[in-house]
């Protein structure tokens, strides 16, 4: 698990001794003490199977349970939660944004985004990700300028490698006074997660998927940044060493964004998804 240790307080003076915490651990890390029906720890192995999931902390009534130091007052209340109609909105709203205001998103806005995106959820738990920001645009052009100058270098040896071919329009594009592989955002983020991890080739999808429709709510726009690792797999793979990936760590996936410098009217319409629905003769 993603810790090490298990703390577990109960309050006797609130607790109301109705179990909750101990059904809602499925893992029975916590279970009622024969003695005085209170919460515990279970003796027989209870914190190396505890997943520090929350979930007893989240569904005590009472509020008598402190779980690895967090108390009621570190949590929020459930609710209120957007309705059907507006979450759908918001994710039939979400684009990939290629034009960017020249310009340093507020950094309390940044600051709200990295905390927000800690509630994105990890196979087992594992919560153990990395995440590596360039949160000032002077920094992200420095890195920008950086990356098509390697680009060009590369592309100019004689003959061309065979890996940096497929780049050689990308580097004319760049020429020509665009950016076709930073999309003009000020803005970087990339995920990283432990080799080893439960689930590694999840986790840093959902940790960008989560942080693109947050950035959404505050008026930012994204683009998932695959080209970086078509890049660092090809041919730079020092594009990576600035966000200082640990050591036994990958990177997953990285996301630009920033201020978009366009505004759309109306959502996109996608082609409905084919569904099967399983029946009792398909099994």
């Amino acid at each position: 698990m993603y810790k090490d240790s298990l703390q577990l307080e109960v309050d006797p003076a609130k607790c109301i001794l109705c179990g909750k915490c101990s059904a809602v651990c499925k893992n029975r890390a916590i279970e009622p003490d024969p003695a005085t029906r209170l919460p515990r720890v279970a003796p027989d192995g209870g914190t190396d199977r505890c997943m520090h999931c929350q979930q007893c902390l989240m569904i005590c009534p009472a509020g008598a349970l402190s779980l690895d130091g967090i108390r009621l007052r570190d949590c929020a209340p459930a609710g209120p939660y957007p309705d059907f109609a507006s979450l759908v909105n918001l994710v039939r709203g979400r684009r990939s944004i290629r034009d960017y205001k020249q310009k340093n998103v507020e950094p309390g806005v940044i600051a709200e985004l990295m905390d927000a995106v800690r509630f994105a959820p990890t196979g087992v738990n594992n919560r153990k990700l990395h995440f590596g920001l360039i949160d000032d645009i002077e920094v992200m052009n420095r890195y920008r300028r950086n990356t098509y100058s390697v680009l060009g270098t590369a592309l100019a040896q004689d003959p061309v490698p065979e890996n940096v071919k497929p780049f050689a329009r990308l580097y004319e594009q760049y020429r020509e006074g665009e950016d076709p592989i930073f999309r003009t955002a000020p803005h970087l983020l990339v995920v990283s997660v432990p080799e080893d991890a439960p689930c590694a080739d999840a986790d840093p999808l959902i940790a960008v998927s989560y942080f693109e429709l947050l950035a959404q709510t505050r008026g930012l726009g994204t683009c998932w940044f695959g080209r970086l690792f078509f890049l660092w797999r090809g041919m730079m793979p020092h594009l990576l060493d600035p966000f200082r990936i640990p050591e036994g760590y990958k990177p997953g996936y990285a996301i630009l964004f920033g201020e978009t410098a366009l505004r759309y009217p109306r959502t996109g319409c996608p082609d409905p998804v084919p569904i099967h629905q399983v029946r009792a003769a398909d099994i």
